[in-house]
């Protein structure tokens, strides 16, 4: 730029000859001529140009032209409204001006450009004091700017598009972004297949005023199966030329399309499994609530004649027949209860279980609970602990269903313990009662503890004394807890024993004002016998009822004289009342 001023003939210029230029001219040409920031010198009543090297890129096309030539000819595109006003405000006050990202709309290259720039405008003074120019140092900041523009709306969309549901809803979400920030895309056309799904304000309009060159169609691959291919039309920015990075924008932004049509048709589909799951689930417990009460009638139905000749003294049963009823007697109990227990469950999944909650002496209840487990536990060889400190206040429990929490936790214990104690312990806190129920048994894996309470679930491989049952009994236990705010947790280590603890509030804040109920003294509750009968045929033939042992006798003859042949069988089975059952059809011939 120093051989340019040099050679130029600056006498036909409004500056006239450089011998005549005052010292401060001089001067201050030659302090931009050397320096590497981007520096223009805008000079005299016209504003006439001067820049240094490092300013070339500024104008572009205009270089060298625009050398030597008054402001309102380099820079006419940006003078009447924005420079002169800029320069004429420095030069009439004397006091510089400065501003950052600065918006000008230069024609460098042929065409409007959006160009940002740092601009520092100062006062260059002459001899006598006044304001002879205003010397501009600007630093481009377009790159970043657009940059920084472009990633904003980039994130914008990810974050929208994370909230898409559907395809249909990740186009509009697209849509909706890209015209809160048009800056980069003018306008945009969102499609499926060949149907427009949505589309900025003004769309179509734009689109057909618009120039081949100004217009991208951008394809989006299919998501799934059934949803088609996307199309996205955008309208580019006329005022920022179309290079490598503007069009990797653009194709990031199809791509943001694109995984968002992926992750809301992966939504879709999981929605639509849950969807079946949850009518699945809810067809299984209306088909639970339907089979348990048809079975619960004819079962009743069978239990209370089969009680009412077991109880008939006028007529005696003899000792075979009443064998034999007494064996469907327990059984069809035991049936009855694990029906009652789907029953329970299904309600309480259906929301019409009929809770009623009385104030309770829950010690001295929950200590009569396990009392009745006492024999059953003792002829197992196990210790029962029961420590059930009194509470300064009754608590609201239904009774029926705290009965089923404690007998299926002391079921479940003496099924899993061989030897040591059972401990059935009551404890009042702060606003809340704990029960424990804690076992010397086999212990839990600690990989099956989180799944203890789901429905059904049962710990393979796990030695018990029977491997018969629901799975659903722990399942009601926190089911039961809920019903009442609390709830149930676990803690155990294979070898050493389990402890289940259920805590439920005191008082009635957190319980429904219609549910509740008066008083009733306690009794000993029949809901009890069927779980301490059926834990009776747990334990070794040896503690079987006597009336059992007396069908065994009946048949010794005819098994001793078959014991003297060489043919034996061994019958193994986890059912007491199958393995007796069996050895009399066998005992007469092995």
């Amino acid at each position: 730029m120093g051989a340019r001023m040099r050679a130029l003939d600056w006498s036909a210029s409004p500056l006239g000859s450089v011998d005549a230029w005052p010292q401060s001219l001089r001067s201050t040409v030659s302090m931009l001529l050397p320096s590497r920031a981007q520096i223009i010198l805008f000079w005299g009543s016209t504003f006439v140009v001067l820049y240094n090297d490092a300013y070339r890129p500024v104008f572009g096309a205009k270089h060298p032209q625009v050398l030597g030539v008054p402001g309102a000819e380099a820079w006419k595109e940006i003078w009447d409204g924005q420079l002169h006003p800029l320069l004429a405000g420095v030069a009439r006050t004397g006091e510089a001006f400065w501003a950052k990202d600065l918006l000008f709309d230069l024609e460098r290259h042929g065409f409007p450009e959006e160009t940002y720039f740092d601009v520092s405008y100062d006062p260059i003074r002459v001899e006598s004091g006044e304001v002879g120019g205003v010397y501009c140092i600007v630093t481009e900041t377009t790159d970043r700017v657009v940059g920084e523009r472009r990633l904003a709306l980039l994130n914008s969309l990810a974050k929208r598009n994370a909230t898409a549901r559907t395809p249909r809803e990740a186009c509009v979400l697209t849509t909706e972004t890209l015209a809160m920030k048009p800056q980069d895309i003018v306008f945009a056309l969102a499609y499926l297949g060949d149907e427009l799904q949505s589309c900025t304000p003004g769309a179509r309009e734009q689109w057909a005023a618009s120039k081949p060159a100004f217009v991208r169609e951008l394809a989006i691959g299919s998501s799934g199966p059934d949803v088609p291919a996307g199309r996205l039309i955008v309208g580019l920015n006329p005022r920022r030329p179309l290079d490598d990075q503007y069009g990797a924008f653009v194709d990031l932004v199809a791509d943001q399309l694109g995984t968002a049509l992926v992750n809301a048709r992966a939504y879709e589909q999981e929605r639509q499994r849950a969807e079946a799951l949850a009518a699945l689930d809810k067809a299984k417990t209306t088909f639970f609530s339907n089979i348990s009460h048809e079975f619960r009638t004819p079962l009743t139905l069978l239990v209370g004649p089969i009680e009412d000749g077991l109880a008939d003294t006028g007529t005696p049963l003899a000792p075979v027949h009443r064998e034999r009823l007494e064996l469907a007697h327990r059984n069809s109990r035991r049936l009855l209860r694990l029906v009652n227990a789907l029953l329970d469950f299904s309600r309480i999944e259906a929301g019409r279980i009929d809770a009623h909650y009385e104030p309770t002496d829950l010690p001295r209840l929950t200590g009569e609970l396990a009392s009745v487990f006492r024999s059953a536990i003792e002829q197992a060889g196990l210790e029962l602990v029961v420590d059930c400190d009194p509470l300064p206040e009754p608590v609201y429990v239904d009774r029926d269903m705290w009965e089923k929490v404690v007998l299926n936790l002391l079921s479940n214990a003496l099924k899993f313990t061989f030897e040591g104690r059972i401990t059935v312990a009551l404890r009042g806190g702060p606003g809340l009662v704990e029960l424990r129920v804690t076992d010397t048994g086999v212990g839990i894996p600690r990989t099956e503890l989180p799944r203890m309470f789901e429905r059904f679930h049962r710990v393979k491989h796990s030695r018990a004394r029977t491997h018969e049952g629901t799975g659903i009994g722990l399942a009601l236990v926190q089911e039961l807890a809920r019903l009442h705010g609390g709830g149930v947790t676990v803690a155990s280590e294979e070898g050493r024993g389990t402890t289940f603890t259920v805590t439920i509030p005191t008082g009635i804040s957190h319980l429904p004002g219609e549910r509740m109920a008066a008083a009733r003294p306690l009794s000993t509750p029949d809901t009890a016998i069927p779980f301490v009968e059926e834990a009776l045929h747990w334990l070794p033939t040896g503690n079987t009822p006597t009336v059992q042992e007396a069908a065994h006798a009946a048949v010794s003859d005819a098994h001793d004289q078959a014991s003297a042949s060489a043919a034996r069988v061994m019958v193994a089975d986890d059912n007491a009342d199958m393995r007796d059952y069996l050895r009399r059809i066998l005992g007469a011939h092995y």
